[in-house]
């Protein structure tokens, strides 16, 4: 994957205006990530390359697939998104909370209330594993259009194609 340091910085910015457009006030609260790449922690700016490796085996998926296969594809890749996602925290030493319930999360003792397989998690959960990589995909607005997706979703395709991907 070409300029994964540029596709990182995408994917941290994608990620902070669509939590901004969910909340105005998001990046100013403790725990809240930093809008500038540069004030990022380290381990924030690695799980974005991390993301970012993935994009182009994600983009060979899409647009390899069967006809009429789309919202299966793109669950399967919400699932693999999910899956990495929970690798990349386990080698970091993160382990599951005990609970699905926000508050159950530790960030001192590295545990997370997320750890779980993607069916246990609720629908605002996958459309973040969903948001992690669609907007890497080229959708065509024909088929943006075609997709049974949430808004905010659709929202990040959209802004994606906004935001100059320096290719």
């Amino acid at each position: 994957e070409p300029n994964i340091e540029q596709r990182a910085k995408i994917c941290h910015t994608i990620y902070f205006k669509n939590e901004q457009a969910k909340n105005p006030n998001y990046g100013i609260n403790q725990g809240d990530q930093p809008e500038n790449w540069m004030d990022l922690k380290e381990r924030i700016k690695e799980s974005n390359r991390l993301a970012a490796m993935h994009h182009q085996v994600k983009r060979n998926a899409w647009h390899s697939r069967e006809p009429n296969t789309d919202m299966e594809l793109l669950i399967h890749l919400a699932r693999c998104e999910h899956m990495r996602w929970m690798a990349e925290k386990a080698m970091e030493g993160w382990r599951w909370s005990g609970s699905l319930d926000k508050s159950s999360r530790d960030n001192d003792k590295l545990k997370h209330n997320l750890l779980v397989p993607y069916d246990s998690l609720d629908n605002p959960e996958k459309d973040k594993d969903y948001n992690a990589f669609l907007w890497a995909l080229d959708i065509s607005d024909d088929d943006l259009k075609q997709l049974d997706l949430a808004e905010e979703s659709k929202r990040m395709v959209q802004l994606a194609k906004t935001i100059n991907l320096g290719e």
